[in-house]
């Protein structure tokens, strides 16, 4: 999917606590992260909801796409 910015990392089976995410991360541009390992993002906010996937944005300007959401009580 084409978000017309540059995507900093992809988070899947993504659970919200506060502000931030804890989740698995894939193609983390910055390459600190290595694809599969378990991160909490910094505070985020919803920008836009695609097709089930949810475009994220830190204050400092990095974008996360999460692919994938647990829920509540999972």
């Amino acid at each position: 999917m084409e978000w017309g910015i540059f995507i900093d990392a992809y988070l899947s089976q993504a659970a919200r606590v506060g502000q931030r995410y804890v989740a698995l991360v894939y193609r983390d541009q910055s390459g600190i992260s290595e694809d599969g390992m378990t991160i909490a993002t910094p505070p985020v906010r919803h920008v836009e909801t695609r097709g089930g996937f949810k475009l994220m944005k830190s204050s400092a300007g990095d974008h996360y796409v999460i692919t994938s959401e647990q829920s509540v009580g999972s």
